[in-house]
């Protein structure tokens, strides 16, 4: 029963509650304070609820739901192939890697066997190396064979340098197995008939509750087509191999995106001296007044030019019409339309804008 005390009510609380309530963190903390002088106190319980597996970032709520590949991330893929495209230098050594790896000797082999002398290695693409011989292992030619033209369309070394492109670009190499000139996916049990290289832009992941890529039968991935989901793979219907892989990203940090910065500066620098051969440093006009007249005199005629010609701020006429460097006291070399102001001459740099005729001054 509630006792009354001074007009008020004293319950009880229940050894529950005390337990699991206000009264145990209060008896916790205190006697945590007590046994360790300013202690670090207890962790906090979990609030998932029991039997959540651990995730291996944290990822965004409905993430699977979104439709564009890096639609969360600062940098798209258009904007990484524009400026791989748009930067020389950068798309100079990118085409070199390609030229180097494309140009590499490869070759088949049976895999050697424990405790037997290591084979010499294979100087040209041809389909047996060393002690292989199609006599031994027939798929050594088969396998060369299909290598040779991997997709059906092109040479070994298209083929590989399509895959670079996207591995250096984007960070993305995507990989279709098909079992049909059609495109039919390939499955397990059927026999292959080409490697695609897909554009990596139009891949997006999907993951599993822990984050992980989901193992199949689950869609693992899915090609956005005109901004729709077109196509869905599973993990074995798809090769997604990025080279760079971070623990805290769905997708791979390619080489152009790490030297965005880089490339930046690089483009402000080739447009900044490419201004320099197009528009050049020659103003609209120059006017060329009589060696006696002072600084002073000067700034009042651009002022007075000024209010004749309200339409021009002054600092477009003292910058662009009549730059200081560009007063000169010797006599004017007119141009073919010279017109005279009070005087002075004044030679227009730009023909198309003068017109032969006469102003006065008021």
């Amino acid at each position: 029963m509630p006792e009354i005390l001074n007009g008020g009510k004293i319950t009880a609380l229940e050894p529950g509650l005390v337990e699991s309530g206000f009264v145990a963190r209060v008896g916790r903390k205190l006697r945590n304070t007590l046994d360790v002088w300013f202690g670090p106190d207890l962790p906090m319980s979990p609030s998932a609820p029991a039997g959540t597996p651990l995730r291996t970032l944290d990822y965004p709520v409905g993430y699977n739901i979104n439709i564009q590949p890096r639609n969360l991330e600062p940098i798209s893929f258009d904007q990484m192939r524009s400026l791989a495209d748009s930067f020389d230098l950068v798309r100079l050594c990118i085409e070199t890697r390609k030229d180097q790896v494309s140009r590499m000797p490869w070759a088949f082999r049976t895999k050697a066997q424990p405790g037997r002398p290591r084979r010499a290695m294979n100087g040209g693409n041809n389909a047996f190396s060393g002690e292989d011989n199609e006599q031994n292992d027939p798929r050594l030619t088969q396998l060369t064979a299909f290598f040779s033209c991997p997709d059906r369309e092109h040479t070994w070394q298209q083929w590989i340098r399509l895959l670079l492109e996207d591995l250096l670009v984007l960070d993305a190499p995507v990989i279709v197995p098909v079992i049909s000139q059609e495109g039919d996916l390939w499955s397990a049990g059927k026999e292959l008939y080409a490697l695609e290289v897909i554009d990596g832009s139009t891949i997006t992941r999907k993951i599993d509750a822990m984050g992980r890529t989901p193992a199949p039968p689950a869609v693992a991935y899915q090609q956005i087509l005109k901004g729709l989901p077109a196509v869905d793979f599973t993990a074995d219907q798809l090769i997604y191999r990025p080279r760079n892989l971070r623990a805290h990203k769905f997708f791979g940090y390619s080489p152009v995106e790490q030297i965005i910065l880089t490339i930046n500066i690089g483009l402000r620098r080739q447009i900044h001296l490419l201004n320099y051969y197009t528009e050049g440093n020659v103003p609209e006009a120059v006017a060329q007044v009589p060696k006696e007249w002072s600084a002073d005199q000067i700034s009042e005629f651009q002022e007075w030019l000024t209010a004749r010609w309200p339409a021009i701020p002054l600092g477009v006429v003292a910058s662009h019409l009549f730059p200081s460097a560009a007063i000169s006291s010797s006599p004017a070399t007119p141009c073919s339309r010279t017109r005279s102001m009070n005087g002075l001459h004044a030679s227009c740099a730009t023909p198309s804008v003068c017109r032969r005729s006469s102003l006065s001054a008021s």
